[in-house]
């Protein structure tokens, strides 16, 4: 038989989930667990899952900055991991009441990274009047966004208009 520490089994599991496509906040309470119990820095979890430490603390971010309610429109399939991570992630840290008001703004459509993004950006960059409306309705201002890139292409030249395409 295998002589094992616990440690090193965790890391063994996790390791064979891993390769079956195990989701990112199933990787994130492994992450976690693993750094709690074992007291394991970043550098030593990614050295053990053969990951970056980017990777480790972005999925390690997921359960330890995202509140529950956001954390299981996730697990749901209502939001995109990627997109949490991205930018829900870093919108709780800056704002958690926000991010909350935010997905809760978004009801039962699904956003993709794409806009999320846009969302992110959005708020980033916005007055806090700008940020209430996007906090308010999301969709609205996803809607609006599309409208003035569709005018935009509208008012230049094919040509012009293929070369913007492109880049």
């Amino acid at each position: 038989g295998w002589e094992l520490t616990e440690m090193d089994a965790l890391v063994l599991g996790g390791l064979m989930r891993a390769s079956g496509g195990d989701d990112a906040f199933e990787q994130g309470w492994l992450l976690n667990e693993l750094q709690g119990r074992f007291d394991l820095s970043l550098e030593d979890l990614s050295r053990r899952f053969d990951k970056s430490k980017s990777w480790v603390s972005r999925r390690l971010a997921l359960v330890e900055q995202l509140p529950q309610e956001i954390q299981q429109r996730v697990r749901r399939g209502d939001l995109v991991p990627h997109a949490a991570m991205r930018y829900l992630v870093p919108l709780a840290r800056a704002n958690s009441a926000a991010c909350v008001k935010l997905v809760a703004a978004l009801g039962k459509k699904k956003p993709s990274t794409r806009q999320m993004g846009a969302l992110y950006g959005a708020w980033l960059e916005g007055n806090e009047t700008l940020r209430e409306r996007l906090l308010t309705d999301p969709w609205l201002f996803l809607r609006a966004q599309e409208e003035a890139r569709r005018a935009e292409k509208e008012e230049k030249p094919p040509a012009q208009q293929l070369i913007a395409d492109l880049c």
